[in-house]
């Protein structure tokens, strides 16, 4: 259900933050607190990716 972020070893003193997004309550709050978990994702399946945007963000 996740994304992955690939950086060299030397990146990694670099990362100030880091983090996922996960749009399940963001997007659609009505239907996340209405549906069932499984309903709720086969409704989306057809509308959002599956996947949760990863992000990083690097100090240079």
């Amino acid at each position: 259900m996740y994304d992955q972020i690939a950086f060299l070893p030397s990146i990694k003193s670099k990362i100030v933050k880091h983090g996922l997004f996960d749009f399940d309550t963001k997007i659609f709050p009505d239907l996340w607190n209405n549906m069932s978990g499984k309903d709720f994702r086969a409704y989306l399946r057809y509308y959002i990716s599956d996947h949760r945007p990863l992000w990083m963000q690097l100090e240079f």
